[in-house]
């Protein structure tokens, strides 16, 4: 008796939510139905007029100053491609005129005239030219959009109320400037760099003749529909990875985001470019190896235990320690702390990559990659945007590089060889 009185109770809740739903369609109907009758009355009325002043000027009996000003009470009618909304120019009026650079770098994470040197750089694929029926948007906001947006949860319709612009324009324009700074910045600012004031400083943290430091971490997504599986991590929880290598200060050198969710780190790592230019010693221009108890030491780049250990990549003892491999691992777990502390910073600015990525399959990459770019841009203070500095040069792998590569076996034996060496280094032997 009781489950079929609950039964009821749902079958009639349901009819009535059904019937409210109605209702409310048809209100809606009836208003739209009522903003056309009026255009529609509004139309008949200034062809009545028109005809009237038609019939006034065929006579002879037409005042024109009377009749410009009787036309201009005319209530006007409606434009159906634009929705109508209150301008404030916030852009114009309150952000170029009043905001100082602390208010600046705290709501898009740059000075100004960082902001307007990333502008102009982007210039030559974000600006437009004139339409008949409005101004272009200026560069500047565009690319002020495009910060904002990056750095909340990815809110179209936040950016698009702030900036003054409809939601499916916020949205064109944030995937345009991402892409816009792929293609311009992505080598300029994403670079090695002076590899002797990154080594110098690895060795302020004890750990020698040392570039980067690398990792990876999970970026949520909306997968798209029918290929879920390719996405869905150990959590099972849908995301990519990206793998960054840092240098001592928290820049990223080198970037690589992986598709696959359930990647391990250490897949990905292997398919990375920078494995492949790190076996073949053209990374680091020069190579400059050191020689420690006729052991090669070449420049390295240290990771956590979930990497294979490389002649180059620098992983911490495991296992029963040692009191020279306790230090080793000291040494290596306080020069490592910097890439940690680059994904904290890198996620904390940008907020996008702390919740879910809302935007299409092909644009992950791009929108990513373009937090990457802004990250360098924020701890540098805008100096990679300097003229000055060029892009390097493109790395050019000798042939049959990957028919060279030694087993994995040949790696863990070079790989412990030269940990052995930079153990007897930390501790001054």
């Amino acid at each position: 008796m009781t489950s079929l009185w609950g039964v009821k109770m749902a079958s009639e809740k349901a009819f009535f939510d059904l019937v409210s739903m109605v209702e409310k369609e048809e209100e809606r109907r009836r208003r739209r139905m009522s903003r056309i009758a009026k255009s529609l009355v509004l139309i008949s009325r200034r062809r009545a007029a028109l005809s009237k002043i038609a019939v006034m000027a065929a006579s002879g009996n037409l005042d024109i100053s009377s009749c410009l000003a009787w036309m201009a009470t005319w209530p006007r009618i409606p434009r159906w491609w634009q929705q109508p909304r209150e301008r404030t120019n916030w852009w114009s009026d309150e952000v170029l005129q009043r905001w100082d650079n602390d208010m600046w770098v705290s709501n898009f994470r740059m000075s100004k005239e960082t902001l307007f040197d990333l502008a102009n750089i982007l210039r030559p694929e974000l600006e437009r030219g004139e339409s008949r029926f409005r101004s272009p948007i200026p560069v500047e906001k565009r690319v002020a959009l495009t910060i904002w947006w990056l750095s909340s949860p990815l809110m179209y319709r936040k950016a698009a109320s702030r900036f003054e612009v409809g939601i499916s324009t916020a949205a064109e324009i944030a995937i345009e400037v991402c892409l816009a700074m792929e293609k311009l910045l992505l080598r300029k600012t994403i670079q090695l760099g002076n590899y002797h004031t990154i080594m110098d400083g690895f060795q302020r943290f004890g750990f020698p003749h040392c570039i980067g430091a690398i990792d990876g971490t999970h970026i949520s997504v909306c997968p798209p529909l029918g290929r879920r599986e390719e996405y869905i991590n150990r959590k099972q929880g849908f995301s990519i990875v990206l793998q960054a290598t840092t240098d001592h200060s928290g820049r990223l050198i080198d970037i690589e985001v992986g598709k696959c969710g359930r990647s391990h780190d250490s897949h990905i790592f292997k398919n990375s470019a920078i494995c492949e230019v790190m076996d073949e010693g053209c990374f680091v221009p020069g190579n400059p190896t050191l020689h420690v108890h006729d052991v090669a030491i070449p420049p390295l780049i240290i990771g956590d235990g979930a990497y294979p250990i490389r002649k180059w990549l620098m992983t911490p003892y495991r296992g029963e320690l040692t009191p020279d491999k306790l230090a080793y691992n000291t040494a290596h777990c306080k020069a490592r702390c910097v890439v940690e502390r680059c994904f904290a910073r890198l996620k904390s600015r940008w907020g996008c990559l702390s919740g879910r990525l809302t935007v299409k399959e092909e644009n992950f990459i791009s929108v990513v990659t373009a937090c990457a770019i802004l990250h360098n841009i924020c701890e540098t203070r805008g100096e990679v945007l300097d003229p000055d500095v060029e892009p390097p040069a493109k790395i050019v792998l000798p042939a049959f590089a990957n028919n060279t590569r030694g087993h994995s076996t040949d790696h863990k034996k070079e790989g412990q060889a030269v940990r052995s060496a930079v153990t007897s280094i930390i501790l001054g032997r």
